[in-house]
């Protein structure tokens, strides 16, 4: 049981976190002078309602190419993206393309993206993966 304490000079940022038993209770950062609380030290980027959601809007959006269709194309694509501390998607790639406009349909999708929930580090929203 314990409290931690820290700063980040650099960055113009300070925490304070209350552990029992080993665990973090709770935490509250502050940054800017706005204050942040949080009860997990790192989160994760997440689209609203969870992967599954985001699995249903791909299913219900994604527009297959007739080219693809035509040639029998099937498999797996990759994309990567980064989500912006407002949870808006940049960096669009595609990483595995299938061919006849299978990536370019999967980019337009991702454009069409509601916002994620973005990242967080001590309740400071941050960039990420």
């Amino acid at each position: 049981d314990s409290i931690w304490t820290g700063q980040d000079v650099a960055d113009n940022k300070s925490y304070r976190e209350v552990y029992s038993n080993g665990k973090l209770e709770t935490g509250v950062s502050v940054k800017e002078g706005k204050s942040y609380s949080y009860n997990e030290v790192e989160m994760l980027p997440e689209y609203p309602g969870g992967i599954s959601n985001f699995y249903r809007f791909v299913g219900k959006n994604y527009r297959f190419p007739t080219a693809a269709l035509r040639n029998g194309v099937s498999g797996r694509l990759i994309l990567s993206f980064v989500v912006e501390k407002d949870g808006t998607l940049t960096d669009l790639r595609v990483n595995k393309d299938l061919g006849f406009g299978t990536g370019k349909e999967a980019l337009k999708l991702l454009e069409k993206s509601p916002d994620w929930i973005p990242g967080k580090q001590r309740g400071i929203p941050v960039r990420g993966q």
